[in-house]
């Protein structure tokens, strides 16, 4: 499941690098 999380989060940081990258820095909290 980590792998699948980390190759969606690559995918979304190279549509939105910033916005995306603080999304996902509050999902994965919450995830872990």
């Amino acid at each position: 499941m980590k792998k699948e999380i980390e190759i969606e989060k690559e995918r979304k940081d190279k549509q939105k690098p910033v916005q995306k990258k603080k999304n996902e820095s509050r999902l994965f909290s919450v995830t872990s």
